[in-house]
């Protein structure tokens, strides 16, 4: 699914400060275990040519992701395994040392279960809330679940710029407290906003809603600054916005529902 189905498998560029979250201390161990130059030697030594792309974004020479898909099924079964699809799994219980997997097919057991169901986003490939509810049943608790990399909704009006794009560098505030900025392509929508710089900051501001001091704050507390690139300022945006495109001030209502995240926070 990811980079157009070239698969997008890894960045150059990966290392923890690239991340958000509030452990990413636990990331310094994964990556020297298994670094993208691992993933990459590790394609090209099994003759899957990989090419590196303009932000870092290591995709496959083929651009076709099926590639990658189909290899590493066939390591699966190499490795004498099974892939058992259309089983949704319902619960999970353990007695002992073995856990019983509940699914619409049948009953499973096993010494190890991985839990990896991703999150509720992207319903359409058939994501749901699962991995919660399996993890809330053995007593972990969960933080607040939002929506991530989504677009932002807003109350004033841009529909008559919905589809046109530029460039721009934005600044998430909480009042006139400036607490992430990025800059890159902004894109306009009849409700608010999209875009790379705008999917980051949906998670940024799911990080600093999480701390508690922030906890119970309503969404409607932040805002977004929009400073516009004059270069990039079309016929339609000049005519919104006049000759003043810089610090434009637009107050967040809401982020955009899950159907259409990338990721759940």
């Amino acid at each position: 699914m990811s980079g157009g189905e070239r698969c997008n498998f890894s960045n150059s560029n990966v290392s923890p400060e690239h991340y958000f979250g509030t452990k990413k201390e636990s990331l310094y161990g994964m990556f020297k275990k298994f670094s993208y130059q691992d993933m990459e030697t590790f394609l090209q030594i099994n003759n899957i040519e990989t090419v590196e792309e303009k932000n870092g974004r290591l995709i496959l020479k083929s651009g076709k992701s099926k590639d990658l898909v189909q290899f590493l099924t066939q390591l699966l079964y190499k490795k004498d395994s099974t892939i058992l699809t259309k089983h949704e799994v319902m619960a999970v219980h353990k007695a002992g040392d073995i856990f019983t997997v509940e699914t619409n097919q049948g009953t499973f057991e096993a010494k190890n279960i991985i839990l990896a169901t991703g999150g509720k986003s992207i319903p359409q490939v058939g994501a749901s809330d699962i991995g919660r509810s399996i993890a809330q049943s053995f007593g972990h608790s969960i933080t607040e679940l939002h929506p991530g990399l989504c677009g932002i909704e807003t109350r004033k009006d841009v529909s008559p710029l919905s589809g046109s794009s530029c460039e721009a560098t934005i600044s998430l505030l909480d009042g006139s407290k400036n607490i992430y900025e990025s800059t890159g392509p902004l894109l306009f929508t009849h409700r608010g906003f999209s875009g790379p710089i705008i999917f980051n900051t949906t998670i940024a501001l799911g990080d600093y809603r999480k701390q508690e001091k922030n906890r119970e704050k309503p969404i409607d507390t932040y805002s977004l600054a929009i400073n516009i690139n004059p270069n990039t300022v079309t016929k339609k945006i000049k005519l919104q916005f006049g000759d003043k495109v810089d610090q434009l001030i637009f107050p967040i209502t809401q982020l955009r529902p899950r159907t259409e995240a990338k990721i759940t926070v």
